[in-house]
């Protein structure tokens, strides 16, 4: 197994063919928080709180 480094960048989003080690940034995220589906009116809301 190798690890990627500077010369061999790696895009995290996408798997690879063979193992490789990687160094995962710290990444920002949003979480909505609840319970319901996506179909509830509560989801609608949370998701329009966020792009007013």
């Amino acid at each position: 197994m190798s690890k990627a480094s500077a010369t061999r960048p790696v895009d995290l989003d996408r798997p690879s063919e063979d193992p490789v080690l990687v160094d995962v940034p710290e990444r920002p995220y949003l979480m909505i928080d609840g319970k319901g589906g996506p179909d509830e009116p509560e989801h609608a809301a949370a998701i329009a709180a966020l792009s007013p």
